[in-house]
């Protein structure tokens, strides 16, 4: 096999063998990672391996898990130029990292989604704003003046919850581009600000037309 600097060994235990019920120890060859990147999904399942039973010569399939810092690459059928990957020590409170891990990768599979759920809530609040707003004011007469500075401004909250759902639009439009895999961090980094950013903005131009509306409508119960 041709030296690979990233190429490590673990050991696969098979406690009980389907085929002589003994317990058999296998090598297999990982693969170290690089740099990580931050992806919106979940992280991946097990690995189907192909092991032969020493004693039967029967074939063996074992599903083996990557471990925290590498990726399984294949059966290492016994290959000892291949350094074995060191393990981090245990603990008492292993489990409570691989919890951690557990949330941490939900809160990255689900916080995009959670981004483009908000802008949709939204995008349907900032347009359905407006024929409430309307409603309100017309309940509570204030659509009977006219001519003063209560007319003017009073066209303003509906230009806020129409500008809020433009940007809101804008936010959830796909981006169109060639994006290789070494891009990827740079253009998900860029997205995510331009995300936030529009949510922001949406946000800010939706609260300050609701601010508005209501001094609006105390306004109209005191004139």
């Amino acid at each position: 096999m041709p030296s690979d600097p990233d190429l490590r060994r673990i050991n696969h235990e098979i406690a009980e063998c389907p085929h002589c019920g003994e317990r058999h120890v296998f090598s297999v060859l990982v693969r170290l990672r690089g740099q990580p990147v931050m992806l919106f999904g979940g992280p991946g399942g097990p690995s189907l391996l192909a092991f032969t039973c020493p004693r039967t010569k029967k074939v063996i399939s074992a599903a083996v898990p990557d471990p925290p810092n590498a990726e399984i690459v294949g059966p290492a059928e016994d290959d000892r130029t291949v350094p074995e990957l060191e393990s981090e020590p245990a603990s008492e409170t292993a489990t409570l990292p691989s919890a951690a891990e557990q949330e941490y990768a939900d809160w990255i599979k689900a916080s995009r989604a959670t981004a483009i759920d908000f802008c949709k809530t939204m995008l349907t609040a900032a347009t359905g704003a407006v024929p409430v707003y309307f409603a309100v004011l017309k309940y509570l007469g204030a659509d009977a003046v006219g001519g003063s500075w209560f007319s003017r401004v009073g066209a303003v909250p509906p230009l806020l919850f129409l500008a809020a759902a433009i940007v809101l639009a804008l936010a959830l439009r796909p981006r169109l581009g060639w994006i290789q895999e070494s891009d990827f961090a740079s253009f998900r980094a860029l997205r995510l600000r331009q995300l936030n950013r529009d949510i922001l903005v949406g946000l800010a131009l939706f609260s300050s037309g609701i601010l508005l509306a209501i001094f609006l409508s105390v306004a109209a119960l005191w004139r």
